[in-house]
């Protein structure tokens, strides 16, 4: 399988229970393989706090998708293209559930970073219909402070 990375940043004080990133669309599958994610300021120095990014299974697909820039790990760029891709901006979002309704919840300080790996055993499948996808979601319980934003990396494989 040929492995994939991209990166977005959201919107500067994101809304609690608002999309800010979203992957998939395409009938084919991909493995996630690595979610970071931390906090930053376009300000300056960042306010402490504990902050939390859903991983919201979609019904629906964006409208109007732009798609990060997606870089191949193969060597030279030389590998398939990708398939699925990181939406950064869109038209209309896909609907996504209650925070409850999650497939996970990365929960972090923002002055660390959270990071998650599905590398062994642990596997998490994305896409598989144009319908399909996972939505990255501000579940802190609140906006964001002004200037804050969430940045993001995914990595994944083909």
């Amino acid at each position: 399988m040929a492995r994939y990375s991209a990166n977005v940043a959201s919107a500067a004080a994101v809304a609690n229970n608002t999309m800010f990133a979203w992957i998939g669309y395409v009938a084919f599958y991909a493995k996630l393989r690595r979610v970071n994610v931390g906090v930053l300021n376009s300000g300056g120095a960042i306010t402490s706090m504990q902050v939390a990014v859903g991983l919201s299974v979609t019904t629906g697909a964006v409208v109007t998708p732009t798609n990060a820039t997606v870089y191949s790990y193969s060597p030279g760029g030389l590998g398939p293209v990708n398939k699925v891709f990181l939406v950064n901006a869109y038209g209309t979002a896909p609907t996504i559930g209650a925070q409850t309704a999650d497939a996970f919840t990365i929960p972090f300080n923002d002055q660390l970073m959270g990071d998650l790996p599905w590398e062994l055993m642990e596997e998490l499948w994305v896409g598989g219909s144009t319908s399909l996808g996972l939505a990255f979601v501000n579940r802190t319980g609140a906006a964001l402070p002004a200037g804050h934003y969430f940045q993001l990396n995914v990595e994944w494989e083909e």
